[in-house]
C-alpha cells in the first residue's frame, strides 16, 4: 500500500462484517482498539492495530508480524480514544428544500386526525407547495445548505433530495435547480431526485399533470441531468399504479433512474 496519510488509532471501529439481522448477530462487526489507515482518499486497513507494524517516514522496514503501514510524512494522526468510527451514513429519502413548518401536524395525527383530514384541512403536502411556491430562491438554498451542514456534523456522508414541492412544470424545474445550487460545496454528497408525483397539484387533476410531467418536466429534466433518479408517490388521494409506472419506465437508466 501506499503510505498512508490519515490513521484514526485506537476507535472501537463498526466494520458492519457479518450477518446483523438476527439476535445474536453482529454487533455491527466491531473491532476493539482498531485502526483505520488511508491513503488520499481511499481506505488501506481497517482492522486491530495491534495486528499492524507501523513505520515512520524513512524508517527502514522491520521484520515482525502483522500488516508493516508506512507513515506519510505529513500524515494526520486521530486518537479515537475508545470512541465509536462507523462507516459514513446514508440517508436514503429526504425532503431537504422546503419553506414553512407543518409541527403542529404532529400533534393531529397524535390527536387521531388522519393524513387524508389533515391534508382536507388545508395540511399536509400542498401547504409546503404554498410556502415554498412563495419562498425567495436564496431563502430556499439558504435553508437548505444549513440543513446539510447538520446532516454532515451527524455523521452523514450523502443524502438523497427529493423535489415534489412546485408542483408546475416550472416549480419542479425550479427546485432540482436550487437542490443542484445548494448541493455545490457541500458538506456531503448529494443525491438529486425528481419527485413531480408527489400530489396532484391544486390547479389540475391528476391525469393532466402526469400528462404535464411526461411531456415537460421529465424530459428537461433528462436534458439539463438536474436529478439522478425519479420517484412517484402512490397512495389513494395522491397516483395510483399505472400513473406512477407510466413515469417511472420514461426515465432514462443514464440520466433518471427510476428508485420506487
Amino acid at each position: 500500500m501506499n503510505a498512508a496519510t490519515l490513521l484514526i488509532r485506537h476507535g472501537r471501529i463498526a466494520t458492519m462484517t457479518g450477518a446483523q439481522n438476527l439476535p445474536g448477530d453482529g454487533p455491527l462487526g466491531f473491532v476493539e482498539d482498531g485502526l483505520i489507515a488511508a491513503s488520499g482518499e481511499q481506505i488501506a486497513y481497517v482492522g486491530a492495530e495491534a495486528a499492524t507494524r507501523l513505520r515512520k517516514p524513512k524508517a527502514k522496514p522491520q521484520p515482525g508480524e502483522g500488516e508493516e503501514i508506512e507513515i506519510a510524512p505529513n500524515a494526520v494522526e486521530i486518537d479515537a480514544q475508545g470512541q465509536l468510527v462507523t462507516p459514513g451514513l446514508v440517508e436514503p429519502h429526504s425532503h431537504l428544500l422546503f419553506a414553512g413548518d407543518r409541527a403542529d401536524e404532529f400533534s393531529q395525527r397524535l390527536a387521531g386526525s388522519t393524513y387524508a383530514e389533515i391534508a382536507q384541512a388545508g395540511g399536509g403536502i400542498l401547504a409546503t407547495v404554498k410556502s415554498t411556491r412563495e419562498a425567495k430562491d436564496e431563502d430556499l438554498v439558504l435553508a437548505a445548505r444549513e440543513r446539510l451542514e447538520r446532516l454532515a456534523r451527524a455523521g452523514v456522508t450523502t443524502v438523497e433530495v427529493k423535489s415534489g414541492y412546485g408542483l408546475s412544470v416550472e416549480g419542479e424545474l425550479r427546485l432540482l435547480r436550487l437542490i443542484r445550487e445548494a448541493a455545490n460545496g457541500a458538506p456531503c454528497d448529494v443525491v438529486p431526485t425528481l419527485l413531480a408525483l408527489h400530489a396532484v397539484p391544486p390547479e389540475m387533476d391528476s391525469r393532466a399533470w402526469v400528462e404535464a410531467v411526461l411531456k415537460e418536466v421529465l424530459p428537461q429534466a433528462m436534458h439539463d441531468k438536474l436529478a439522478h433518479g425519479i420517484d412517484a408517490f402512490c397512495e389513494k388521494g395522491a397516483f395510483g399504479t399505472d400513473e406512477c409506472r407510466t413515469v417511472l419506465e420514461a426515465g432514462s437508466p443514464d440520466t433518471c433512474t427510476p428508485i420506487s
